[in-house]
């Protein structure tokens, strides 16, 4: 690149084959890159490995306590970055996929708190709905963090992973199989 001219500003700039070098104010990159997005003039790779990382963090915040309140702040501040779009989807159809069953285990324990609460004498016995309902409960809490856990190594290594689900209502999904752009 001797050639050509030092510019006056640091940044992005292409030579006459079309390949991308940058300029630090002193010198030039030792070899091309990929061009930088023209709205942002951030390094593709630089931003790919931003999506990674925001993905992870949603799978994170999810796991930890967000729930489906943070995957949908992610799900809803990121329309511009389609993994992390696509990652914060699949935290809301799990969430979707499982709550009815929540719903259902959280029901067969409510009378057994209610008789619990009312009881003046004695402690009541506990039914098989209880217990019914505190296996299934513990059992999709455990999924949905084992779930969570495989989302977040997935979002690490750049996957475009659609959990195993029988259905996704939330859309900006991509289908099995596709992967609009690498980001690995």
């Amino acid at each position: 690149m001797t050639d050509v001219a030092p510019p006056e500003q640091p940044g992005w700039y292409a030579d006459a084959a079309g390949a991308w070098w940058w300029w630090d104010g002193r010198a030039w990159t030792s070899a091309a890159a990929a061009a930088p997005d023209p709205r942002t003039g951030v390094d593709p790779a630089v931003a790919r490995s931003q999506e990674r990382t925001m993905a992870m963090v949603m799978w994170i915040v999810f796991l930890v306590g967000g729930g489906w309140i943070g995957a949908l702040v992610f799900y809803v501040v990121a329309k511009d970055k389609a993994f992390v779009r696509h990652h914060a989807a699949e935290a809301l159809n799990l969430t979707l996929t499982t709550i009815i069953p929540q719903l259902l285990a959280l029901g067969l324990l409510v009378p057994y708190y209610l008789d619990l609460i009312t009881s003046t004498d004695e402690v009541p016995s506990v039914t098989s709905a209880f217990l019914i309902g505190l296996v299934l409960l513990v059992s999709l809490t455990l999924v949905t963090y084992a779930v969570a856990i495989v989302g977040i190594i997935r979002a690490r290594r750049g996957r475009w992973w659609r959990i195993p689900l029988p259905f996704h209502p939330v859309r900006g999904v991509v289908g099995s199989g596709e992967e609009p752009y690498s980001v690995a």
